[in-house]
């Protein structure tokens, strides 16, 4: 399991002995929560698939866009 640091005032991941900072980047979780999907359904939608409806894609391009 990865350890929690605070180094220099920024949280970093430590694997193994390498020292990873955690991203303040939206990820797929917070995307699918915004747009009121699945994370599976935003993984499809940033793959190009065409499996999905065309009100949910405009939803999960505009909650990216709000992220």
């Amino acid at each position: 399991m990865p350890q929690l640091l605070a180094l220099a005032d920024r949280p970093f991941f430590l694997y193994g002995n390498v020292p990873m900072m955690v991203s303040n980047l939206p990820t797929i979780h917070d995307v699918a929560v915004r747009a009121g999907c699945s994370k599976s359904t935003v993984s499809r939608f940033l793959n190009g698939s065409e499996l999905i409806a065309a009100e949910t894609r405009t939803r999960i391009a505009e909650a990216i866009v709000q992220l």
